[in-house]
């Protein structure tokens, strides 16, 4: 399976060689942005406990219809915390598919980031779990999904925009109906004792705490979806709104800014700007080219075509600013999954 990194050229004489204007992207790694889906439910259960069962994606068969089956990687049964893995078998409407997710981030009783990889789209969806000011014992859980679909399987994005859109709202309401039956796997004696036996920092607390709050203040959804952490609308507040922190993003996940040396965003007063991302790739290319690489050992003709291609690699993201912004957010889905 492809993972967004572009081919390197057939080698070219001077001047260095650039993109062909119709071959901006590897096949696999162009993407169509869809609408994303956005859905809210209350659910039956404290926050810690709400979203310490959500979190396992192995549970994810028992509510979300889109999911047939999930498989934990590495450790069956090891706590979720971040770089977490799975392996689905999903289900939209005729497109059967597997998915990998990844934990981004995963905060206990509060929220939890996903990003996940099918042949047929990438994924970032992200809970938010807050205590029902207006109902003791309830839980308002809501999820964000942004979807963009790969370019090779762009026949399909009629059917898949459609799908994708309403599958949180989908989910959630499966979520819902289980909790709030009286078979929820909440009130189970053995989803109690391993609640019980994980650590407190995967329990968001323990006991029935849920959502902390500071100062007797509060937090909402209009600080976590209007405040910079995700982005969009606001949703049901339970007091006054005070952001928590944005979860980390890492400045150059996969190295492109260091592939081209230069400084990542963060490290400098400024973000490189497309003068410099060009220059720095001419003159990289320039030294890097294999036509440049005659008389020198073999060892350093492969260590010279090899960072020749990460150059190209990076090139090819940092060049867009579209996708630059993507990756600089911690956005690129492609680049957070590995298979």
């Amino acid at each position: 399976m492809q993972t967004g990194l572009a081919h390197a050229p057939a080698a070219a004489a001077r001047p260095a060689p650039r993109p062909h204007p119709g071959r901006g992207r590897a096949p696999g790694a162009r993407v169509l942005a869809l609408a994303g889906g956005d859905a809210t439910v209350r659910v039956r259960g404290d926050p810690s406990r709400v979203s310490f069962y959500v979190s396992d994606l192995t549970s994810w068969p028992a509510w979300s219809p889109t999911t047939k089956a999930a498989t934990q990687l590495g450790v069956a049964g090891a706590p979720v915390a971040r770089g977490t893995r799975f392996e689905l078998q999903q289900r939209l409407g005729p497109l059967a598919f597997p998915m990998t997710y990844e934990v981004l981030d995963y905060e206990p009783g509060r929220r939890l980031v996903l990003s996940g990889l099918s042949p047929h789209h990438t994924q970032l969806d992200r809970y938010v779990f807050m205590a029902d000011s207006a109902m003791a014992g309830m839980t308002v859980v809501r999820c964000v999904s942004e979807t963009q679909l790969r370019q090779w399987r762009s026949a399909l994005q009629p059917v898949a925009s459609r799908l994708l859109a309403g599958a949180p709202q989908e989910s959630l309401a499966g979520l819902q109906r289980l909790l709030n039956g009286k078979h929820s796997p909440l009130l189970a004696p053995a989803f109690e004792a391993h609640y019980a036996r994980a650590a407190p920092d995967a329990r968001g607390g323990g006991g029935g705490g849920g959502a902390r709050r500071r100062g007797g203040g509060g937090w909402s959804f209009d600080a976590l979806f209007g405040g910079g952490l995700f982005g969009g609308g606001g949703g049901a507040s339970d007091g006054p709104a005070h952001a928590p922190p944005a979860p980390p993003v890492a400045r150059d996940p996969a190295g492109h800014y260091s592939a081209l040396g230069l400084p990542s965003p963060g490290d400098a007063p400024t973000s490189p700007g497309d003068d410099e991302i060009k220059g720095a790739y001419r003159r990289l290319v320039m030294e890097l080219h294999p036509d440049k690489q005659g008389g020198k050992s073999a060892r350093a003709q492969r260590e010279a075509a090899d960072r020749f291609k990460r150059v190209l690699a990076a090139y090819e993201v940092l060049r867009d600013p579209e996708r630059r912004a993507l990756y600089d957010t911690g956005r690129l889905v492609e680049q957070s999954v590995e298979l």
